[in-house]
């Protein structure tokens, strides 16, 4: 069914726009976001928030976009396979998340993914890297993708074509380090981060004889119950703070640290999408984690099951700016539908015609619509960029449609953060 809009969907658009503004500037910043994982042996890339935590097992731990890796090459070449189990360390996932483009490497050659779709593939070999390679990072202020082998990294600009264009040669890592396994670039000042074999996370600027700051990270950390094992399979620096913080993985385990000083990493603040300073991303009988990357998806939360048959999600990423954000709302009957937002989740959950209101419904919420209903809509919602929308505020929302009988449906919460690209 086509979506239906309503008459006034122009002066709806720019009342949410002006809401958010408003309210989102004067929230408190709790950044939060999710995880592509990716896991070789098995030819995926997966998505997760949580750990699901505290008295209302908030977030979801599922977000939705996985996908299978291993397709048939779209330009001359190969494109990346599934992993063999216990060979080298190599590979890893990068999120372009204002492109909407998911990058993966099998160590040998690197694929570009739209909608888990492969959308080309391409090689390293002429930046003067050796495969294979063992991580990539995206750079959202120059649109570059950084690729590291085991001892230096490099840069190329994706365009589209089968071709990028190369724009950093290879740099030998800084000396002090181990093989390096992961890399990713800070939006925020530019620096490089990675880590390496031996259990350390470092940064520095590009081309940089020495690293700015090395932490040991395996081994027991405080405010987590696991212990990283120093083998280090993937890095992702949030782009959605003005901290130095960061997840790394041993390929069981996740970490959210926090750079506290020179050769120190501690507990990061929770957040509602990483609640937990540790955390397991697999159980015995699931594929090993060979990368991470952060994405700007949204987060759901709450009981799905209870929601009735209204889906409410997100379309894009919720990037300053992200002029294609957007509501998407289907399943239900005719109706009216209205969206709640707040900048908390409720817990324990409130009530609204006999359904879980998850919203606190505060002095900063606010309610969009009534919209013309028709068993589906998309909502354009686009962001406007910072400092118009400060990084790190999480929004929180939950729609509502009252049906031409008068009943009414819910759907459960989501949340999504103000991120860097």
């Amino acid at each position: 069914m086509r979506p239906r809009y309503a008459a006034s969907m122009p002066l709806l658009l720019a009342q949410l726009s002006a809401l958010l503004v408003a309210a989102a500037t004067a929230a408190t910043p709790a950044s939060a976001q999710n995880l592509y994982l990716l896991k070789g042996s098995s030819g995926y890339v997966g998505v997760t928030a949580g750990p699901n935590s505290g008295p209302c097992n908030y977030p979801s731990s599922s977000t939705g976009g996985s996908f299978d890796f291993e397709q048939d090459a779209v330009c001359p070449g190969f494109a990346p396979k599934a992993m063999t189990v216990g060979a080298v360390q190599r590979g890893d996932v990068a999120v372009d998340r204002q492109g909407g483009v998911t990058f993966v490497t099998d160590g040998f050659a690197i694929g570009a993914y739209g909608s888990g779709h492969l959308l080309g593939n391409f090689t390293a070999t002429s930046l003067g890297l050796t495969p294979p390679l063992r991580g990539l990072g995206w750079d959202g202020v120059n649109r570059w993708l950084w690729i590291c082998d085991g001892d230096s990294y490099a840069a190329v600009e994706p365009n589209g074509t089968c071709s990028p264009t190369p724009r950093v040669s290879a740099i030998p890592a800084p000396p002090g380090l181990a093989t390096l396994s992961d890399i990713d670039r800070d939006g925020r000042t530019g620096d490089i981060w990675t880590c390496d074999e031996a259990g350390n996370v470092a940064y520095f600027p590009v081309g940089a004889p020495l690293a700015s700051n090395v932490m040991h990270v395996s081994g027991p950390l405080p405010g987590c119950d696991a212990t990283l094992d120093p083998l280090l399979f993937g890095l992702a620096v949030d782009p959605t703070t003005d901290w130095p913080v960061f997840n790394v993985t041993d390929g069981s385990h996740a970490a959210r640290l926090l750079a506290a000083g020179p050769g120190l990493a501690v507990a990061a603040p929770p957040t509602f999408a990483q609640p937990e300073a540790c955390w397991e991303l697999v159980d015995g009988a699931s594929p090993h984690v060979d990368g991470l990357a952060y994405a700007a998806r949204s987060v759901y939360y709450g009981d799905s099951s209870g929601a009735g048959t209204l889906v409410f999600g997100t379309g894009g990423q919720s990037t300053l700016p992200s002029p294609n954000f957007h509501f998407e709302i289907f399943g239900g009957e005719v109706g009216q539908l209205y969206i709640a937002y707040d900048f908390a989740a409720a817990c324990p959950t409130g009530s609204f015609a006999g359904m879980d209101l998850y919203l606190p419904m505060s002095s900063v919420s606010g309610v969009i619509g009534p919209l013309s209903y028709g068993g589906s809509i998309t909502i354009p919602a686009p962001l406007a960029a910072a400092p118009d929308l400060p990084y790190g505020v999480a929004v929180f929302a939950q729609a509502f449609l009252k049906g031409s009988t008068g009943a009414w449906r819910a759907s459960r919460g989501l949340s999504f953060t103000f991120s860097r690209p």
